[in-house]
């Protein structure tokens, strides 16, 4: 961290002159070193300022050997001018003092320490406590209380932390910079922040996840939070006219239109798998072998159908062979013959995969239906 760099004096800086002091070319890149910059480098869970220098794209920035290393693919010379994409930065800023808030309010409600943190699309943070969907909201709605309260967003350089309370993932030693809210938050922190917390406009939860005890929250703040609202209310507006539902009743409409949906879906096996039995009962009773051709039906419905082969027909070994995409699913059953060698063999011969137990057998062939009807027909001899 570089306590005197322009980013820490003024966050809201957004062009600068400066000079080079160290410049190199690497492959098909230049790293460039300025004796001042206003672009912040990757760090603390933020993602760096992107710009131009003297007009020349600047694609990264990173922190190397307390040196601020700008890289472009195009070189520059003589005295620089820069200039940071304040739009991005301005984001970057509301969210992760949004997610200082945030972070703030958990620690304070419940004693969780922030673990983890990444701002992309979606603002990602772990926790080590479990919060549950009640706790999410109250803390979104606290959160939002904080920007509409517009307090002071405090950044300072500190020599000495001891008898200092704020957050940190870890042990610090030397300078820190502690970011302030009062009431709400303290913490060492390396990143760039909004001055005022009625500048970040919005916080937004969009989901949660839970591994062990611990909790990751998928939020986002300022403009992006609000992108995101507008996003998902537009797909709420074409889902309503599609339901014909109001925005309130979508989830019950959803939930209708499923129920009939899982209906139909009943009634369609159940007519398959009748049509199946019907294609079983085409075959006389007590035969040695039967085997039935079928598509679109799955490998429990085989299942099924070969135990009636078996036990209603009476057929000493029922197979039924199912077409698909890529070759046949298959289940093969019987009372009397020992299916499991017969199921490696015909492995062997038709490229397939499965097993079983002696009186039942299934898998898959990588070949037509008329391959295993022949190999399955020399192998059964009763």
């Amino acid at each position: 961290m570089i306590k005197d760099a322009l980013y820490y004096r003024d966050s809201y800086l957004r062009e600068f002159d400066g000079v080079i002091i160290d410049k190199k070319r690497v492959d098909n890149h230049y790293e460039i070193v300025l004796d001042k910059t206003c672009f912040y480098p990757t760090g603390g869970g933020q993602e760096c300022d992107l710009g131009t220098l003297n007009g020349v794209e600047v694609y990264d920035v990173k922190e190397v050997n307390d040196c601020v290393v700008h890289y472009t693919r195009e070189d520059i010379s003589g005295d620089v001018h820069g200039v940071i994409n304040w739009k991005r930065r301005f984001s970057l800023m509301q969210q992760h003092s949004g997610e200082h808030i945030v972070s703030g309010i958990i620690h304070r409600e419940f004693g969780y320490n922030n673990i983890g943190f990444h701002m992309g699309s979606l603002i990602e943070i772990d926790y080590d406590g479990y919060l549950d969907d009640e706790d999410i909201r109250n803390i979104e709605i606290q959160a939002n209380k904080v920007i509409y309260e517009d307090k002071d967003v405090v950044c300072e350089f500190f020599d000495d932390v001891n008898g200092l309370e704020y957050r940190s993932k870890k042990e610090l030693d030397g300078i820190v910079r502690i970011v302030r809210i009062d009431g709400v938050d303290v913490c060492a922190c390396c990143g760039t922040h909004v001055r005022h917390t009625g500048e970040i406009g919005l916080i937004r939860f969009f989901g949660i996840d839970h591994h062990k005890n611990k909790t990751r929250i998928y939020m986002q703040a300022g403009k992006e939070a609000l992108k995101l609202d507008i996003s998902i209310y537009d797909e709420n507006r074409r889902v309503m006219k599609l339901l014909s539902s109001e925005m309130n009743d979508i989830s019950n409409n959803v939930e209708r239109l499923l129920n009939k949906n899982g209906e139909l879906e009943s009634e369609l096996r159940n007519f398959r798998f009748e049509s199946l039995i019907k294609k079983c009962d085409e075959f006389d009773d007590d035969l040695p072998l039967v085997i039935v051709e079928e598509k679109d039906i799955d490998i429990k419905m085989g299942q099924k159908a070969c135990n009636y082969l078996i036990d209603d027909k009476r057929a000493d070994v029922g197979m039924v062979v199912i077409e698909k995409s890529d070759g046949c699913d298959y289940v093969m059953a019987s009372r009397c013959l020992a299916l499991r060698p017969i199921g490696n063999k015909l492995n062997e011969l038709l490229n397939g995969r499965g097993g079983g137990s002696d009186e039942m057998i299934q898998g898959h062939f990588n070949c037509d239906k008329f391959q295993i009807l022949e190999k399955v027909k020399e192998l059964v001899k009763m």
